[in-house]
């Protein structure tokens, strides 16, 4: 499962997979953890972050979240923002530890990236229907991005014998 981190989405998934049975693998999107060490290289540094955001974002594309939170720890903080939003930082890391092994979520072929999946529902959703005075019902909507799908796919004759057979 591949998300934002959202405390929310968490939540989610235990109500909804803990207790099936099976292993959840829960990944932080990469982009948005980069995100976050963005955000607190700026507030605290300011437009001389290049030194110490390559370092930052290598600890975490290999997995050394100690060093990452080592390193986020010790930033200056020359403001109350700043101070609060590394101990913020600090603590997001710390909390999704698991979801950041992205060596082994690699090794193991996850993706650790949703721009797949953002860029899939585009093409097939956004593209056909979200036009200009497209209205639908959530049948019709499934209906066409089932179709779009099996048309995308190249499995438009498996959907044509289906629909012959039924």
């Amino acid at each position: 499962m591949l998300s934002d981190g959202a405390e929310w989405i968490a939540q989610v998934r235990s109500l909804l997979l803990d207790g099936l049975g099976s292993r959840v693998v829960h990944v932080l999107d990469l982009r948005h953890a980069e995100e976050h060490l963005w955000q607190v290289a700026h507030v605290c540094l300011g437009e001389d972050t290049a030194p110490w955001i390559g370092d930052s974002l290598d600890h975490l594309h290999h997995g050394r979240i100690d060093a990452l939170l080592a390193a986020i720890a010790t930033l200056p903080a020359p403001t109350t923002e700043a101070a609060d939003l590394i101990t913020t930082v600090v603590a997001y890391f710390a909390g999704r530890r698991a979801m950041l092994d992205y060596p082994a979520f690699r090794a193991q072929g996850y993706q650790i990236g949703s721009g797949l999946a953002e860029s899939t529902c585009k093409r097939l959703v956004s593209q056909r229907e979200k036009g200009p005075g497209m209205h639908w019902t959530t049948p019709g909507a499934q209906a066409i991005a089932t179709l779009r799908a099996a048309h995308l796919s190249h499995h438009w004759e498996e959907v044509l014998a289906a629909a012959k057979a039924a």
